[in-house]
């Protein structure tokens, strides 16, 4: 399966979009408002149909997700995307050990509370 982006422009449109993803089996993975990330299956001829019903998927690129009009929160759910589909963090992630972050650290030096 591949990861494609789909850019959404109004609520006729999602509505659209999203019944000819389920009338091809194709799975919504992420929902960032204006864009939808969806896994695509491997078959031949399910861009194309797509294409037919007027959806153009795109691979997940910076570049794709250059769109006028898109909210803070949209921004902020895309440059995470975006950032845990770099190399650079997929290399920490892999070499990361766990109770290594400052976060377990932190979770594991405390003592255990109970309400005694």
């Amino acid at each position: 399966m591949k990861e494609k982006i789909i850019k959404i422009s109004n609520r006729r449109q999602r509505a659209r979009v999203l019944t000819q993803l389920r009338t091809q089996g194709i799975r919504v993975k992420h929902d960032f408002g204006k864009f939808l990330i969806v896994e695509t299956p491997q078959k031949k001829g399910v861009e194309k149909s797509l294409l037919k019903q007027r959806i153009r998927l795109e691979s997940p690129t910076e570049r794709a997700f250059k769109v006028r009009g898109v909210s803070p929160d949209e921004k902020l759910l895309v440059d995470a995307f975006l950032l845990r589909k770099s190399a650079k963090f997929r290399r920490r992630k892999e070499k990361q050990v766990s109770g290594e972050t400052p976060e377990e650290k932190e979770l594991f030096s405390g003592g255990c509370v109970t309400n005694e």
